[in-house]
């Protein structure tokens, strides 16, 4: 049977849209899956330079991250499982394993599951 209209290769996505900002719905303490709000560090080389920065806040499926360099970003939980650094005493951290994890899955943080193995 042929399928009458467009094909999905053709069809146009909405775009996403921005992180809400609504301050009841930011989040500026606490931990989400592996990230400590206002104190996990992330490297992010997604724009072909390496920059540092700390993870401020969560907003819906966002994270607010402050650049060393000054400037600010807004990443989805998925962009975010590439970026986390870790340390031995994170994986000490009991607070870490009953913390939410739905925005990021674990076995998706190379990170993560090499410090497991590791740690």
């Amino acid at each position: 049977a042929t399928r009458a209209g467009p094909s999905r290769s053709c069809e146009r996505r909405a775009p996403r849209p921005p992180p809400p900002t609504t301050p009841s719905q930011r989040v500026e303490s606490g931990i989400v899956g592996p990230v400590r709000l206002g104190f996990s560090r992330v490297v992010d080389a997604r724009s072909g330079s390496v920059r540092l920065g700390t993870v401020l806040s969560k907003c819906a499926a966002w994270f607010h991250i402050r650049n060393d360099d000054g400037t600010a970003t807004n990443v989805r939980g998925a962009a975010l499982t590439d970026m986390p650094v870790f340390s031995a005493a994170d994986f000490r951290n009991p607070e870490f394993y009953y913390s939410d994890w739905f925005l990021i899955n674990p076995l998706r943080i190379p990170g993560w599951c090499a410090g497991l193995l590791e740690f």
